[in-house]
């Protein structure tokens, strides 16, 4: 692979050096996304876990 080419191809899946191919926006970005992502999963799972308890065990 020439070294051009390596120097824009995306980091190998696990390496310690993937926050280096992105920008600090990009980044930002990435965790905004995956905190929402999280929190939309939390809740789905909350709201899953609630309609399956019967109501009288919720009050």
């Amino acid at each position: 692979m020439k070294s051009e080419e390596k120097q824009w191809a995306p980091p190998e899946s696990g390496s310690r050096n993937a926050r280096k191919h992105l920008s600090d926006e990009q980044w930002r970005s990435l965790l905004e996304k995956a905190l929402k992502e999280a929190s939309l999963f939390n809740d789905a799972c909350m709201n899953l876990f609630f309609l399956k308890m019967p109501f009288h065990e919720c009050s």
